[in-house]
C-alpha cells in the first residue's frame, strides 16, 4: 500500500534526521550550528509531504483534482501569514515550526473541510 510505504518513510527520515542533527555539528563549520535543532524541527514536515504526495494521487483518482490545488494553495497561504506572524519572534525556528504547521494543515486539515 502507498500510503502505508509514505509513512514508514517518511517516518523513518524524520526519526534520522531528528537524532542525526548532531551530524551538523561535525560536518559542517561552526557557523551552521545554529540550524541543527530548526533541522531537527523542519524535518517533520516531511512526514506531512510524503502523506500529502500518497494522498494528492488517491484525490485524483477519486476525481478530486481541485482539492490538490486547492489545498497546495491554503497551505501556501498559511505559510506565509504564520511566518510573518512567527518569524520576528522566534527567527529560523520560526520558520521551520510555520513550515510544519502549513504542511499539516494543507494535507489533513483541509480533507477535512471537503471530504
Amino acid at each position: 500500500n502507498l500510503f502505508d510505504l509514505m509513512v514508514w518513510l517518511s517516518l523513518s527520515f524524520a526519526i534520522v534526521n531528528s537524532i542525526g542533527s548532531p551530524l551538523i555539528y561535525k560536518l559542517f563549520k561552526p557557523e551552521f550550528a545554529a540550524a541543527a535543532p530548526v533541522l531537527a524541527v523542519h524535518v517533520w514536515g516531511s512526514l506531512f509531504v510524503f502523506l500529502g504526495v500518497a494522498s494528492s494521487q488517491f484525490l485524483i483518482t477519486e476525481g478530486y483534482n481541485k482539492l490538490t490545488f486547492v489545498r497546495t494553495g491554503v497551505g501556501a497561504v498559511i505559510n506565509i501569514a504564520l511566518n510573518f506572524l512567527l518569524i520576528p519572534t522566534m527567527g529560523m525556528m520560526g520558520t521551520a515550526i510555520a513550515t510544519v504547521i502549513a504542511y499539516f494543515s494543507a494535507t489533513f486539515l483541509i480533507l477535512f473541510i471537503y471530504v
